[in-house]
C-alpha cells in the first residue's frame, strides 16, 4: 500500500475525466499539467510511470548540438529530493528498484523520464512522483555537472558511432537539408563541449513549462483517488508559464517546400552509390481522428506489402522506412537503393512501377490478410505497454484512445480489402518530391544528375502497368508422393530428464524430449519451439577442414546446391511462419534451431527432413557461386567484431559461442572461413553430419498435446537416414591452446576509424571439472557486484564513460570461469579507467563489500531466475539443452533462489580471491592506436 502525505483541496484542478470505456483518470491542472492514471489488474509487480515533455530537438535553436539530450542527462544529477541523484545506488535501493528500470529519451518532438517502481515497495510511487516533480520545475545547472554530463553525452554518441560512419553522416546531412528542424553537424563533439550551462537553463525555463507536460502511470493501482489528489498536490503549485512560446509547425513547413534533390560525394568510396528517395503524406491532416489513426496503420501495412514486393524482386539492395514513425520525421516515407550502379537504372524505374501498380491495382487478399496478421501478432502491443504507447501518443500527438488492444484489432479487422485498396490511393505517392544521392568519386557524373534520375523514375507511363504477380508460395518442400512413402516407425520411451517431460527413442536412433509447458507470455509464447543436436562437429575431421566444416551449412543452404532455391526455402518459411531456421556446424557440435506457430508443426517437420537429405555435388553451380563470391567487395569489419575476433584467437577459442541451437559466428570471422573453405570439402562434411541422424537429439517444447505430436515426429523424424559414420563421444578441443599466464596487456590497432577507446579488463580461469550451479551463480554475483561498483565511475569520479558493463559467467565448453570488464572511453582517460577497475578488483579480494551493494547485485541477478523468466520458451529450451547436452542439473526457481538470499559477503570475497588473481589478469586496450 503506498503512503501519501495529507493532501489538501484548493489549487483549483480542472478534473476532465476520459470517457468511461477506456477507465483512463485523466485531469489537467491549472498551471496546464496533464496527468493520466490506468488501473490494470493483475499487470505484475511494476508500475510504469512516465514524465513527458515537449521539447526536442526540434526547439534547438540553430548551432545548438545535442543540447535538448544533454539537458536530459543532467535532469539525473543531484536535485532537492535525490541530492546524490537518483541513478546513485542508495537513491535506486530506496525506491525498491534495480539498473534498467530507470530510464530517459530525447527525440525530435519530445523527451521522456520513465521509471519502473515495484508496487508493494513502501513510498515508492511518492518517491518516484517527487523526482519528476524535481524535473518539472527544479533541475539545477551546476556547471560541474553539466560539464561531467558533456563527457557521458559525448561518450554516448561515439558508443553510437555506425560502422559506416561516412555513409551515416552522408545520409544526416542529406537529411538535415530535406527535413526542417533537423541538424547535423560534422563537429558533433566540438558542439557538445560549445553547450553552456547558461543555454541549458535558458531552454529548460522556455519549454520545460507544465502546459507542455503530462504524468502517466500504469499500472495495477490502488486507491487511485488518492494517487490523483497526490499528483494534483505535489504538481498543481508549479507556475503556469508566463506566455506562450511559438512553436514552428515543422510539418508545415515541410510539406510547403519545394521538390528537392542534392549531392553527397565520398572522395573515400570511389564506386559506391546510393539512392535515398522520400516521398511526401498528407496522413498529418488527419492522424488525430480515430479513422486518422487507423490510417496511420494502414500506411504502415501498406510500407510492409510494398517491402516485400521490392525485396522479393530487388532481395536486399531495397530498404522502406516510415520516416515519421521510426524517425519523428515529418509524414513521410522513404526508399533506400544502395547496389550495383550498372542495374540502378533498372531499380530506378522498378521501384516507381511497384507504386504505380500498387495504387491502380491494389493489393491482393492474401497480401492484405499476411500484413494485418503480422501487425496484430508483433505491432500492436499488448497489457501495460499497449497503454502507455496509448497514452503518449494520445498526449504528443493527439491520437485518439482505444477501449483495448481487442477494440484495435476489432477496428483494424473491419477495414475491408475494397477499404484498404482505396485508402492507398490517398496517400501512395508514385514519385518522390525529395531525392538524395550519395556517390563514390569515380562514378559517371550522370548518376548524380537531377533530371537524369527523375527520368530514370518516370520512366513508366500507367499504358504499360501490368498487374502485380504474386511470387509463386512454397506451401511444401517434400512432393506428396514421397510423404505418403513415410510411414510411421516405432518407438520405445525412456526415462525422461526433468519432470513433466517424455523422452523417447525412435527405431533409427534418432532420441526425442517433448516437455509440453505453458510458457510466459510475449512474442512467440504460443509457439512450437525445436532444437536439434548431435555431440559431433568439425573435430570430427581434419583440422585443416575446420573452415570448410564451420561454413557448409550457410553457403549450401543460401547457393541453391539442392534442388529448391533459396527464394523457395524463404518463401515456405514465411508462408508457415518459421524462424529462426539456420542449421550449423562448430567445434563439437552440429545443430539447429527453429519455432513455428503450433499449426504450422508439420511443416517444421518438413524443413528438418530437407535438412538431412544428402546435398549433391555440382560443379556448375559451385563455380557460378564462387565467381559471384570473389566478385563481392572485400568485408570490412566492424571495430567491435575486430576487436572480439582478436581476443577469441588471443585465448586460442575454437568453439563459437552458442544460443538456443545457434553458433553466432560474425560476419568477419565468416568471410575468413568463406576464403579459406573448399566446397567439395564442405559438401562431403555437411553430408557425413547430417545424414546421419541416430546421433541427434531433438528437443521440442511448447504448450502442446504429446500424444497429438508423437505420430508426426515417428512419420518425418523417424525416417530420417540413419548410418553410423562418426564417433559417439562430444570431442575436446584439440587445437593447440597457447599457453597464456597473466597478468598481460594488449593494445589492438583496429581498422575503423574509432574516435574513442575500448577497455577491457578480463580474468580466465580453466576449471578441471564441470562447475557447480551454486558456483556458476556466485560467479554470476560476483560480475554482477563489479558492475554495480563500476556505476561510480560515472556517478562519483565524473569520467566520460557510457558503455561500461562487467559480467560474470562459466563457459562450460571451454571449460574455463570468465569475469569480465567492458569500458568505452575518451583516449586521455583510459589509464584512470584501469586504476579504477583494478582497485574495485582489490577491494572485493579484501572484502570491501558493503551489504547494499551486494544487495544489489543479487536483486539484478535475481532477475534471471524468476518462475516467469525460467518459463520463457527461450530459456526453457535452454535448461533442458544443458541437462541433455551438457550434463548439467535441472535445478528449480526456488532452488536458485534461496541460494541467492543466502550469499553473505565472506562468499564474495572467496570467490575473488580464486578468480580475480593477478596469474588470470588480462588486458585489452583497442583503437586507432599503435600495438
Amino acid at each position: 500500500m503506498w503512503v501519501f502525505m495529507m493532501v489538501f483541496l484548493g489549487y483549483g484542478q480542472s478534473l476532465q475525466h476520459s470517457r468511461p470505456s477506456t477507465d483512463v483518470v485523466e485531469g489537467q491542472l491549472n498551471n496546464g499539467l496533464k496527468y493520466y492514471l490506468k488501473h490494470l489488474p493483475n499487470a505484475g509487480n511494476k508500475i510504469h510511470m512516465r514524465l513527458l515533455v515537449k521539447a526536442g530537438v526540434e526547439q534547438e535553436q540553430e548551432g545548438q548540438v545535442e543540447l535538448a539530450h544533454l539537458l536530459e542527462h543532467v535532469a539525473f544529477g543531484p536535485s532537492p529530493h535525490f541530492p546524490k541523484g537518483i541513478m546513485h545506488l542508495e537513491s535506486m535501493r530506496s525506491l525498491g528498484m534495480v539498473r534498467g528500470d530507470i530510464n530517459g529519451g530525447t527525440g525530435m518532438k519530445s523527451t521522456s523520464y520513465y521509471l519502473r517502481v515495484p508496487k508493494e515497495h513502501p513510498q515508492s510511487v511518492d518517491k518516484a512522483l517527487h523526482w519528476l516533480r524535481d524535473i518539472a520545475a527544479d533541475v539545477k545547472f551546476n556547471a560541474r555537472e553539466v560539464e561531467k554530463e558533456k563527457a557521458s553525452v559525448k561518450q554516448e554518441m561515439l558508443f553510437r558511432e555506425s560502422d559506416e560512419p561516412l555513409i551515416v553522416a552522408a545520409v544526416e546531412t542529406l537529411e538535415a537539408k530535406i527535413y526542417p528542424c533537423t541538424r547535423f553537424t560534422d563537429q558533433l563533439l566540438e558542439g557538445i563541449e560549445a553547450l553552456t550551462p547558461q543555454e541549458l537553463e535558458h531552454f529548460y525555463k522556455k519549454w520545460y513549462r507544465p502546459d507542455r507536460m503530462a504524468i502517466l502511470i500504469v499500472g495495477d493501482l490502488k486507491e487511485m483517488k488518492n494517487l490523483e489528489q497526490h499528483i494534483q498536490k505535489l504538481f498543481g503549485d508549479i507556475p503556469p508559464a508566463q506566455q506562450m512560446q511559438k512553436v514552428t509547425d515543422c510539418e508545415e513547413v515541410y510539406q510547403k517546400k519545394p521538390p528537392q534533390f542534392y549531392v553527397e560525394e565520398l572522395a573515400e568510396a570511389s564506386h559506391f552509390l546510393r539512392y535515398q528517395l522520400y516521398y511526401r503524406t498528407q496522413l498529418a491532416e488527419c492522424i488525430q481522428m480515430p479513422k486518422g489513426f487507423l490510417s496511420s496503420i494502414e500506411f504502415n501495412l501498406f510500407l510492409d506489402i510494398l517491402r516485400k514486393r521490392l525485396e522479393h524482386v530487388y532481395a536486399n539492395q531495397i530498404s522502406v522506412k516510415n520516416e515519421y514513425q521510426y524517425a519523428s520525421k515529418p509524414m513521410s516515407y522513404s526508399i533506400q537503393l544502395c547496389g550495383q550502379p550498372q542495374n540502378s537504372q533498372e531499380v530506378l524505374s522498378g521501384i516507381t512501377n511497384a507504386l504505380q501498380v500498387l495504387k491502380a491495382y491494389g493489393v491482393y487478399p492474401e497480401e492484405y490478410k499476411e500484413v494485418v496478421e503480422q501487425y496484430v501478432s508483433q505491432g500492436l502491443p499488448r497489457a501495460h505497454n499497449f497503454w502507455i504507447k496509448q497514452l503518449e501518443r494520445h498526449f504528443l500527438e493527439g491520437h485518439p484512445l482505444f477501449a483495448s488492444p481487442k477494440a484495435l484489432e476489432t477496428q483494424l479487422r473491419d477495414i475491408s480489402l475494397s477499404a484498404f485498396n482505396e485508402h492507398l490511393k490517398e496517400f501512395v505517392q508514385t514519385q518522390p518530391q525529395d531525392i538524395g544521392v550519395i556517390t563514390g568519386s569515380k562514378l559517371p557524373s550522370y548518376y548524380k544528375n537531377e533530371d537524369w534520375v527523375r527520368k530514370q523514375l518516370s520512366e513508366l507511363s500507367k499504358n504499360q502497368l501490368q498487374p502485380y504477380v504474386l511470387p509463386v508460395v512454397t506451401k511444401e518442400l517434400i512432393p506428396a508422393a514421397i510423404k505418403n512413402e513415410l510411414k510411421p516407425v516405432s518407438f520405445i520411451e525412456v526415462e525422461p530428464p526433468i519432470k513433466d517431460s517424455q523422452a523417447f527413442v525412435l527405431e533409427n536412433g534418432v532420441k526425442i524430449i517433448l516437455k509440453p509447458f505453458q510458457p510466459t507470455s510475449g512474442i512467440g509464447a504460443k509457439d512450437l519451439y525445436v532444437q536439434g543436436f548431435r555431440p559431433q562437429g568439425a573435430s570430427a575431421f581434419s583440422m585443416v577442414d575446420y573452415a570448410s566444416a564451420v561454413v557448409a551449412p550457410r553457403w549450401i543452404q543460401e547457393k541453391d546446391l539442392r534442388d529448391y532455391s533459396s527464394k523457395a526455402l524463404n518463401s515456405f518459411k514465411e508462408t508457415h511462419g518459421i524462424h529462426l531456421s539456420e542449421p550449423f556446424i562448430d567445434y563439437r557440435e552440429t545443430g539447429m534451431a527453429a519455432r513455428a506457430p503450433l499449426a504450422s508443426t508439420e511443416a517444421v517437420l518438413e524443413w528438418i527432413y530437407t535438412l538431412f537429405q544428402a546435398v549433391s555435388y555440382s560443379a556448375e553451380k559451385v563455380k557460378a557461386w564462387e565467381i559471384l563470391y570473389k566478385e563481392r567487395e572485400p568485408y570490412v569489419p566492424s571495430s567491435e567484431e575486430e576487436i572480439k575476433s582478436y581476443i577469441r584467437e588471443f585465448y586460442g577459442d575454437t568453439v563459437i559461442p552458442r544460443y538456443y541451437g545457434y553458433r553466432n559466428v560474425n560476419p568477419w570471422q565468416n568471410a575468413k572461413f568463406l576464403r579459406q573453405h573448399q566446397a567439395e570439402k564442405s559438401i562431403e562434411i555437411y553430408n557425413r553430419l547430417f545424414n546421419d541422424a541416430s546421433q541427434w537429439t531433438f528437443i521440442l517444447s511448447g504448450d502442446f498435446n504429446a500424444e497429438e505430436m508423437m505420430p508426426l515426429l515417428q512419420q518425418y523424424l523417424g525416417n530420417l537416414p540413419e548410418e553410423s559414420v562418426l564417433t559417439t563421444s562430444r570431442p575436446k578441443a584439440s587445437f593447440p591452446k597457447p599457453l597464456l599466464k597473466g597478468p598481460l596487456v594488449r593494445r589492438i590497432k583496429t581498422q575503423k576509424l574509432m574516435s574513442n577507446e575500448k577497455y577491457y579488463l578480463q580474468y580466465i580461469q580453466p576449471t578441471k571439472q564441470v562447475l557447480s550451479w551454486q558456483e556458476e551463480v556466485l560467479v554470476q554475483t560476483l560480475g554482477e557486484l563489479i558492475e554495480t561498483k563500476l556505476q561510480r565511475l560515472r556517478q562519483e569520479l565524473g569520467l566520460s564513460v557510457y558503455d561500461l558493463w562487467s559480467d560474470g559467467y562459466y563457459d562450460l565448453e571451454e571449460n574455463r570461469v570468465q569475469i569480465k570488464i567492458e569500458i568505452s572511453g575518451i583516449p586521455k582517460e583510459i589509464e584512470a579507467i584501469r586504476k579504477e577497475c583494478q582497485q574495485i578488483v582489490e577491494e572485493l579480494k579484501k572484502g570491501d563489500i558493503s551489504e547494499k551493494y551486494l544487495e544489489a547485485a543479487v536483486e539484478r541477478i535475481k532477475l534471471k531466475y524468476t518462475e516467469a523468466y525460467l518459463q520463457t520458451h527461450e530459456k526453457m529450451q535452454q535448461r533442458l539443452y544443458d541437462v541433455l547436452g551438457n550434463k548439467r542439473p535441472w535445478v528449480s526457481h526456488q532452488e536458485y533462489l534461496s541460494y541467492l538470499n543466502g550469499l553473505d559477503p565472506k562468499a564474495i570475497q572467496q570467490a575473488a580471491q580464486r578468480y580475480l588473481i593477478k596469474e588470470n589478469q588480462f588486458e585489452f586496450i583497442a583503437g586507432n592506436i599503435s600495438p
